[in-house]
Formats: C-alpha cells, sequence, structure tokens
C-alpha cells in the first residue's frame, strides 16, 4: 500500500512480479495501473497477457519505459 493522501485514503496498486532466466536471475515489478483506474479483473488480463511474453524471454518492465 502506498503513503496516505491528503484525504488520509491509501492507493492500491497492482503489480506483476517476475524473473527472466529462472530463480537465478534478478526479480522485475511491473506496476499495472493503480486500482482506481482498473478492477482485479482487469489487471488479471493484464498480467496474463504480460506472463506471455515473459515466457517468450521478452522483458515487459524494458518494453513498458
Amino acid at each position: 500500500m502506498g503513503k496516505p493522501n491528503k484525504e488520509g485514503k491509501r492507493s492500491q496498486v497492482y503489480y506483476l512480479y517476475y524473473r527472466l532466466g529462472g530463480r537465478g536471475s534478478k526479480e522485475r515489478r511491473l506496476a499495472l495501473s493503480n486500482s482506481s483506474v482498473i478492477t482485479v479483473s482487469e489487471a488479471r488480463q493484464l498480467a496474463k497477457q504480460y506472463i506471455g511474453d515473459v515466457s517468450r524471454g521478452i522483458d515487459v518492465f524494458l518494453q513498458k519505459k
């Protein structure tokens, strides 16, 4: 969870954690979106798309930047 905003509410961000190259490789964290923008099911669908790219060896973290 993030820090509270001016109203005292916290924002929630959906993340995708993945590794390219197996257990010995560096773990990446890709922010998918804020919970106020997309629903949980939409975040899951988006994560599935990115996981497909990761399984093909594409580093989605670098692609998104």
